[in-house]
């Protein structure tokens, strides 16, 4: 028999009805990484964790697909399961859409009869109701901020580092131990080894050949570090350097926190999900919380529990707590990483790039610290071939321009893409305001954006960096290229309740409590001070086991209350 209450008894209990069982009750909202890393934390501290996520998954008929593709090797896969991996993600003129998975947008996808944010199309990011919420689409880096990026927070990353090695006793990193590790440690001996690209070799040649005029002028760089299983491990099949890494592994090695979630469903006894749940908001009754929200089709539900954990991703848990403080009216600024595409142009081309096993997440970071940049770098992730270009380039100049092989083998062959992410005091940043409604129901969320000059002004400097230094890259940006993503949509955004020692209004303290909050711990990147250009998934973890494991220590693993 389960050791966990029925779902029945749960949604009737109250903060005074079996409340020797509410203590032994620990809350985790939302299923995205940051809510399997605390989950993880409570789990291994002896407690009992209920997960409340909405947990949308992927179609039936998509899941059929790649189940399929997943039992076969790649040349037996047939075309149309191919092109519906592709589904949705062809470029246009104005640039590539939102990025899905297995051609499915589900992680995008409103849960639920109430439309609880209010979405503005001049900014980027969404919520995500989807079972393992953005790590279905994330870009895989894997990178902890440096030491550097978190001198404005109540924290060092030697309080975080027992954590990273944590969060890496459950995802994989593909990596290698090179210049990097110095700013960067690994935080694991259990490195796998992705093949990296013919492009992205040659270019990090050059880059070694330059190394000490590069960092003379600012410039760090190593291998990506990627969140892929990239060895075999079990009956789960290596990587065959498909190419189709930002469609979806067909194989599932792109790490992903519902892979995680089903893991502890199976094997952790004291760990219960309950999908279809989306929480509006939370309240302290005595030594409880009470968990207010409702099931996907309206009906109200509540639980109560010793404590709550929000982990719901910047926009969700922003209106949980806003809801749940009474802040209506009060505008929130949410901190931004905003992202810039940028192509460079090699000097020589690499051949049959077209042609190329290999995988196409990102093949090599490159850093730019500046003094005019304070404390914070530009994170830039270089990519090397993938067929998206040559949809891009039909968008552009027309279908017959981008199959002429004798035009786009030369082109392909030289063309690097950079993404850069600013750290968020060079972003705009991300205005979020909470409307009570009159009927009763959830309040919502509306967004719009308050931009800055500080964004192009930055993007202009480092164009004109790279442009100094083409000699030591190999490699010439083209400027009149860069496309600017809006305020969110590289979905490095947070710091809502920045984490402070002394917090105030609106702000949290060093287990993410919102003030006013005892049994309340918020534990995504709401609660980070500044949002570094730097991938955001790695310390977002660390901080969310962290605080779980904090936390956990206040508690007797017996009965679930304090000490």
């Amino acid at each position: 028999m389960s050791r966990f209450p029925r779902r029945d008894a749960l949604n009737r209990a109250s903060p005074t009805q079996g409340k020797s069982r509410a203590f032994e009750l620990l809350y985790v909202v939302g299923s995205g990484p940051a809510g399997l890393s605390s989950a993880r934390a409570l789990l291994a501290s002896g407690h009992e964790v209920t997960m409340l996520d909405a947990g949308k998954e992927l179609e039936p008929g998509a899941g059929e697909i790649v189940r399929r593709l997943a039992a076969s090797e790649p040349d037996d896969w047939n075309a149309p399961d191919i092109e519906h991996l592709r589904t949705g993600s062809v470029p246009s003129a104005r640039g590539i859409p939102l990025k899905r998975i297995y051609g499915s947008d589900f992680p995008y996808r409103p849960a639920g009869i109430h439309r609880l944010i209010d979405e503005s199309p001049e900014i980027g990011i969404r919520p995500s109701y989807a079972r393992g919420g953005f790590s279905n689409v994330w870009g895989a880096g894997v990178l902890p901020y440096a030491e550097d990026e978190l001198v404005d927070w109540p924290i060092s990353r030697t309080d975080l580092a027992p954590h990273f090695r944590a969060v890496l006793d459950d995802m994989p990193l593909a990596g290698r131990r090179d210049g990097f590790a110095e700013a960067f440690p690994l935080y694991t001996d259990r490195l796998s080894v992705l093949r990296t690209s013919r492009q992205a070799e040659r270019f990090l040649s050059d880059l070694d050949h330059n190394s000490t005029e590069l960092r003379q002028r600012g410039f760090t760089f190593g291998r990506s570090r990627l969140g892929v299983r990239s060895r075999a491990m079990g009956d789960v099949t290596d990587c065959v350097h498909c190419g189709l890494c930002l469609y979806g592994c067909p194989y599932g090695l792109i790490y992903n926190s519902a892979s995680t979630l089903r893991t502890l469903i199976v094997e952790a006894p004291k760990f219960r999900y309950v999908p279809g749940v989306i929480v509006h908001r939370v309240r302290q009754a005595g030594e409880t919380v009470v968990i207010e929200g409702a099931d996907l089709q309206g009906s109200r539900r509540s639980f109560v529990g010793s404590r709550a954990f929000l982990a719901c991703g910047a926009l969700s848990t922003t209106r949980i707590v806003l809801e749940s403080l009474g802040a209506y009216g009060s505008p929130l600024s949410l901190r931004d990483s905003q992202y810039f595409l940028l192509p460079l142009l090699r000097y020589r081309a690499v051949p049959a790039v077209g042609s190329e096993k290999l995988h196409t997440l990102c093949q090599v970071f490159l850093r730019l610290q500046r003094p005019e940049l304070g404390n914070h770098a530009i994170h830039l992730s270089v990519y090397t071939y993938n067929d998206l270009y040559r949809g891009a380039l039909a968008a552009l100049c027309g279908s017959a321009v981008a199959n002429a092989e004798r035009l786009t083998n030369p082109l392909f062959g030289r063309l690097l893409v950079v993404q850069g992410h600013l750290p968020s005091d060079r972003s705009s940043s991300i205005v979020a305001n909470l409307f009570a409604q009159r009927n009763g129901e959830a309040s919502i969320l509306r967004l719009s954006s308050r931009d800055t000059d500080q964004t192009r002004r930055t993007i202009g400097m480092v164009q004109r960096e790279l442009f100094r230094v083409r000699h030591l890259l190999g490699a010439i940006p083209i400027p009149l290229m860069t496309r600017v993503g809006k305020p969110g949509s590289g979905f490095y955004a947070g710091g809502g309740f920045p984490m402070r020692q002394d917090p105030g209004r609106l702000e949290t303290d060093p287990l993410g409590r919102p003030t006013g909050f005892q049994r309340v711990h918020v534990v995504d990147a709401s609660v980070f001070p500044s949002i570094a250009g730097t991938p955001i998934t790695f310390t977002v973890m660390a901080n969310a086991h962290r605080i779980a494991t904090e936390t956990a220590r206040l508690l007797d693993p017996a009965v679930g209350g304090e000490k």
